[in-house]
């Protein structure tokens, strides 16, 4: 009688390890084949970002590059203003008051007439940057593409260029920045001047960031903050790696943070 017993429970844990052997081999087909899915959908993906980031950032470079030269040549032509880089109406009081304005006066012909006048109020208002870097669009040989990040979803503007005196639609067919050419009082007065004696370590144009925003931002992270972190002050165009950036001296460099250009004394 014991024996028999002895034997049932061999076969009934022979057949328990059979069915532990067949469940954990299914298990494992499963979880090869939800992986051969995932990798499926994650290699193209990143094939597409290792094998087209090279060659946008290169295209990007140039366009910046483009951007720099153009921006030379308009300061070379500026014998009345010594040499400026492309800028609209300065109102150093609005300077001093506030941070400078963006994408105004869009269907306006003139970049600067007086807005106060009877001749265009809708014309961009003192201090706007993005009025300064279409001005310089419209003003030069420059395509639209050129404006455009390859790396970035804008898309080409096909509109009358003169039409206008700002970007239309805001930000949707620009995806680069211009550095500030509106200084404030304090700046002025300590003698800076945005035109070509600035040193070839100044930033004139790099690929556009977010700014600051509630994840972060070019003001809100430190210059040694760890990668996630600098991700949030760096450029969409680029997969928040870093961004191009375009000197006064038509130079590009690529940066993997948004601290760049010119040394500040007592700051990093």
């Amino acid at each position: 009688m014991r024996h028999d017993l002895r034997n049932r429970h061999r076969r009934r844990t022979r057949a328990a390890g059979r069915t532990r052997r067949r469940f954990h081999l299914s298990d494992l087909c499963v979880g090869l084949a939800a992986a051969a899915l995932l990798f499926g959908a994650v290699i193209p993906h990143l094939a597409y970002r290792l094998g087209n980031n090279g060659g946008n950032r290169t295209k990007c470079a140039s366009n910046l590059r483009q951007i720099a030269m153009a921006a030379i040549i308009y300061a070379g032509a500026d014998a009345r203003n010594n040499g400026k880089f492309p800028r609209t109406r300065w109102d150093r009081d609005a300077a001093a008051a506030g941070p400078p304005a963006l994408y105004t006066g869009t269907d306006s012909r003139q970049s600067f007439a007086d807005p106060t006048g009877p001749d265009d109020p809708a014309v961009p208002r003192a201090n706007d940057v993005t009025a300064a870097l279409y001005l310089l669009f419209k003003t030069s040989d420059l395509t639209a593409e050129v404006f455009n990040c390859p790396a970035s979803d804008a898309p080409r503007f096909d509109g009358d260029v003169a039409a206008h005196a700002n970007w239309p639609g805001g930000p949707r067919h620009l995806s680069y920045s211009y550095s500030n050419p509106y200084p404030t009082p304090a700046a002025a007065a300590a003698g800076w001047k945005f035109d070509t004696t600035l040193g070839p370590d100044y930033p004139i144009a790099a690929d556009m960031n977010y700014g600051d925003n509630p994840n972060g931002g070019p003001t809100r992270v430190r210059f040694d903050a760890d990668r996630k972190s600098m991700a949030s002050a760096n450029s969409a165009n680029h997969w928040f790696d870093g961004q191009q950036v375009a000197y006064v001296d038509a130079h590009v460099e690529w940066n993997s943070t948004a601290f760049c250009g010119a040394p500040r004394p007592g700051r990093n």
